[in-house]
């Protein structure tokens, strides 16, 4: 099972993409509080098939558009 496959069953992660960048994959994850964040980062950073997590935290929306199904 890949990488992605396993991110995928993490009950954090709502949403998870493969991308063309400098990112190999993107993630949005739902957490409790820092706390909950730091246990995650360590979890992901930890994993020998992982080289680098980043995190960026959303302190505001200010536009979320869902349109389901491809183009």
């Amino acid at each position: 099972e890949g990488t992605a496959a396993q991110l995928a069953t993490m009950p954090e992660v709502e949403y998870l993409i493969a991308t063309s960048g400098r990112y190999d994959a993107m993630a949005e994850v739902i957490v409790d509080d820092d706390e909950h964040l730091m246990r995650l980062l360590s979890t992901l950073r930890s994993r020998k098939d992982i080289t680098e997590a980043e995190s960026f935290v959303c302190l505001k929306v200010f536009k979320q558009t869902f349109s389901w199904g491809a183009r």
